[in-house]
């Protein structure tokens, strides 16, 4: 008589569907990954995982069809709407006061940070090979400095005007 085992099933399965392979379910469940992989073949997990994924692929195939922009189209938008976000964020980080409380003030540092990490990642400017370092001094509360914009060729970088050979 087979012996009973004692596996969430249902969460097993939703492992699966979110990627995770069998020895990875099997050792969080306490199971050998054999025992696993033949519920697994027996249940059609596979088939149905890839129903799924055709499903979701025909949603979006119907969604791009009935959208008749280009992908350059669609890119350009997307660089738009997040240009807009990082000026917001920019423009609200300015209109803070800066913070004297030690803890507060690393917290307001740490959003400008990610805010200047977010807004180079969406400008391109953190890209490797696009030779170029950008500088910019920021005005604000600490002194009266004016913004500079500095864009100029990192040292020890030329631009190839010959194509890659890879």
């Amino acid at each position: 008589m087979p012996v009973t085992l004692d596996i969430d099933w249902d969460h097993a399965h939703q492992l699966y569907n979110q990627g995770m392979k069998m020895p990875q379910i099997a050792k969080l469940l306490g199971a050998k990954p054999n025992t696993i992989s033949a519920h697994a073949k027996r249940h059609g997990w596979a088939q149905r995982r890839m129903r799924a994924t055709q499903a979701v692929a025909e949603v979006v195939q119907s969604i791009v069809i009935s959208h008749p922009k280009t992908v350059q189209q669609r890119a350009e938008k997307w660089v738009e709407r997040e240009i807009n976000r990082v000026e917001k964020i920019t423009d609200v980080l300015d209109s803070v006061p800066i913070p004297t409380n030690i803890t507060a003030l690393r917290e307001h540092v740490e959003v400008s940070a990610m805010n200047g990490k977010y807004g180079r990642s969406t400008f391109g400017l953190d890209q490797q090979g696009t030779n170029i370092q950008v500088n910019i001094g920021m005005s604000g509360q600490l002194s009266s400095v004016e913004p500079v914009i500095d864009v100029e060729p990192v040292p020890g970088t030329v631009p190839s005007t010959e194509p890659d050979p890879t």
